[in-house]
């Protein structure tokens, strides 16, 4: 942020939707279809509004709602007990019991959101119930393992995953608790508090306040020096969209798909049973690629 200084303004995703008409342009098409996955749904939404006459049709895998408002996370701790509930049953409990004993909810819930991009199951590459079974009685070692791992898992190269440019485009896209990109620095940290504690603890259960004010978008954010923020986007998505969402996804929520679903005037929303981030690259099930290709060869 500060090697950038006032430029760090122009990596919004207006910016990047007006870079993507400018290549429309140069290739000499009239329409094109848009398939984007993660923050790329988010992309294709917002071109889809800016420039609808332009796409023919809009896929959407692993969805970003288009609203850009962030608050504490309320979509997704409740997505989290969904997944969980449908995975490990009780482990739920035993997840609140160690968040409580072992005051490591930011970390253990950023793990579980990385858990559910490389192995949705929660089972096969780490036992996630019998971790947190043992953890809640005192044997904390496999606790310790899945956490070191899921860290290691993060430190992705910034040729993968830019985390400056991702603070410069959602911190000033989106609006958080202390309001836009442009609010001063000073009183947003009070801002975050007096908002968790607004919604109460049982709204992040099975984890605590801290964790919700603790969480990645707020923590990258928060420090973020103030720029004019990115203009949010209004209206509904009226070309033809097809979403495909995991439900056992926990870095896009199937709650946020179904939130977009209802600002679209031509979409449909297909759940793939058991997986994660990414449908058509990683899950195991062919559910969201056939649906995918049926859309298109429709």
């Amino acid at each position: 942020a500060r090697k950038l200084g006032a430029r760090r303004q122009y990596y919004g995703t207006d910016d990047v939707v007006a870079d993507m008409e400018s290549l429309r342009q140069a290739l000499g098409v009239e329409q094109w279809v848009l398939d984007g996955i993660s923050y790329g749904t988010y992309v294709g939404e917002r071109y889809a509004l800016a420039h609808p006459q332009h796409v023919s049709k809009l896929v959407l895998d692993s969805v970003v709602p288009h609203a850009g408002l962030a608050d504490l996370g309320v979509d997704e701790f409740k997505g989290l007990r969904r997944v969980l509930r449908a995975t490990c049953g009780s482990c739920l409990d035993d997840l609140n019991a160690v968040v409580r004993k072992y005051k490591a909810g930011p970390a253990l819930y950023d793990a579980l959101t990385f858990d559910s991009i490389v192995d949705p199951t929660y089972r096969a590459t780490f036992d996630v119930p019998g971790i947190l079974r043992d953890a809640r009685h005192g044997d904390a070692s496999g606790l310790v393992r899945f956490l070191g791992t899921a860290k290691a898992w993060q430190q992705t190269a910034p040729q993968s995953l830019d985390q400056g440019l991702h603070a410069s485009a959602l911190c000033g896209d989106w609006r958080y608790p202390w309001g836009s990109s442009a609010a001063p620095l000073a009183g947003r940290e009070a801002k975050v508090k007096r908002a968790a504690d607004k919604l109460g603890a049982k709204t992040f259960y099975p984890f605590d306040l801290k964790t919700a004010e603790g969480n990645g978008f707020i923590r990258q954010c928060l420090p973020w020096a103030p720029i004019p923020p990115t203009p949010l986007a209004h209206g509904k998505i009226t070309v033809p969209t097809l979403m495909v969402n995991g439900d056992h996804d926990l870095s896009t929520v199937l709650e946020w798909a179904r939130k977009e679903l209802a600002v679209t005037t031509r979409g449909k929303l297909v759940v793939v049973p058991g997986a994660g981030h990414s449908t058509q690259s990683r899950a195991v099930s062919d559910v969201g690629r056939n649906a995918v290709a049926d859309f298109l060869l429709r």
